[in-house]
């Protein structure tokens, strides 16, 4: 089952299967949340988080994030080294809340996928013009998709990233 939704002390919204049970064993919910400006608190299970809108009139403090991460050894830094801006963005947003974060770029990095599956190794050693033709196996889908849930899992479980996606639309 999924966390319970409270907003301001009252339940929240039903949540909304989006998958269950088909990537890696993770279940996928969504909550629709209608929220006005001003502040609003809410809690997901154990969390609590206060997400804050602005008026029409008021002014905007947007933030544009894009490439977090390299391509290889990216989960092997030491810790706070690949969250460094994601730390400086959200003491940033503790001190003058966000009022929206854009996301472009890589947020993760794909080259660890190549190495997931025999197949992929295959595909990215032969010629670009070979390429087209190699038609990806099942388990090599299932693979790289396995790689990237896994990457963008342990990013978004930063706390910083984390706590900035629960709290700047």
């Amino acid at each position: 089952a999924p966390p319970d939704l409270r907003v301001e002390g009252a339940s929240g919204p039903a949540p909304e299967v989006i998958a269950v049970d088909t990537l890696g064993g993770h279940d996928f919910w969504r909550f629709d949340l209608s929220v006005t400006a001003g502040d609003t608190c809410y809690g997901v299970g154990r969390l609590r988080h206060t997400l804050t809108l602005p008026a029409p009139d008021d002014d905007l403090a947007v933030a544009f994030v894009s490439c977090n991460g390299k391509e290889h050894g990216d989960f092997e830094r030491p810790e706070g080294e690949r969250d460094a801006m994601w730390l400086r963005l959200a003491a940033r947003h503790a001190n003058a809340p966000l009022s929206l974060l854009i996301m472009g770029g890589d947020q993760i990095y794909g080259d660890a996928a190549l190495d997931a599956h025999p197949d992929l190794s295959r595909w990215a050693e032969a010629p670009p013009r070979e390429r087209l033709e190699i038609d990806a196996t099942p388990e090599a889908e299932a693979a790289v998709t396995a790689v990237f849930l896994d990457r963008w899992v342990r990013s978004v479980r930063s706390p910083s990233v984390a706590r900035l996606m629960a709290e700047v639309p």
